[in-house]
């Protein structure tokens, strides 16, 4: 579970701690015809959200929001939004989900796992098995490319990361595209990150058969089904 409030700090409701973050909404939209109530929920980009943005279809993830008294949350309080995450997006640095109540998709069928040719394991997560340290590098940047893509010599044969990511600090870019000494980024960093700063870079996986089994040697988790009628 993650637990986080727009309060400027933390706050303990119904025994648990939710952390400060830079998390907005807009309205959460409700009417008379008995339509589906749906709220727009956009947040900085995280470790807590990278599962959402790797994972297709979205996992199934439960929102709720509550309106609190911050001097005395368990008493005076509102639950007013719980539904499910139905689609994310990255927007610059920030991950934007599209949440809808409940009550419209129980209408549908929901299942926890889509039988697919693609895995639909996280990479590096518990199912997958895999350790994440053991297909990491860290690199020093050495220079950037036009549009702002990261170039060292200590990065060498970049295709292994595509679909991976580059963390500094706490912070992180998708690399959309690993070349020879060069990963390019969905968004560049911003002037923290400069020539001289040491990466750290992830591998990425493609979700196929066929990374599992060339790429990570790692078949025996793979949770898909590659020979799926289509």
């Amino acid at each position: 579970y993650s637990r986080y409030t727009t309060y400027q700090s933390n706050i303990n409701f119904m025994g648990f701690d939710y952390k400060p973050e830079h998390i907005k909404r807009d309205t959460i939209v409700r009417n008379a015809t008995f339509e589906p109530v749906t709220v727009q929920i956009t947040a900085p980009l995280d470790n807590k959200l990278t599962k959402y943005l790797s994972n297709y279809p979205v996992m199934p993830t439960t929102v709720k929001i509550f309106r609190v008294l911050v001097s005395d949350p368990n008493n005076q309080n509102l639950e007013m939004f719980t539904g499910n995450i139905t689609s994310v997006q990255v927007e610059d640095i920030y991950a934007v989900a599209q949440c809808t109540s409940l009550g419209s998709i129980i209408e549908a069928v929901w299942p926890p796992d889509v039988h697919s040719a693609f895995c639909q394991n996280t990479l590096f997560d518990d199912n997958c098995k895999l350790s994440s340290s053991d297909y990491a590098i860290n690199f020093i940047v050495q220079s950037f490319t036009a549009k702002g893509g990261l170039i060292s010599t200590e990065i060498g044969n970049g295709a292994n990361f595509t679909g991976g990511y580059v963390t500094y600090l706490k912070d992180f870019r998708w690399i959309t595209l690993g070349e020879t000494n060069t990963f390019h980024l969905h968004v560049p960093f911003d002037s923290s990150v400069g020539v001289g700063t040491v990466l750290r870079a992830y591998w990425g996986c493609s979700k196929s058969a066929e990374d599992c089994k060339n790429k990570f040697n790692n078949m025996p988790n793979f949770f898909g089904c590659p020979y799926i009628p289509s």
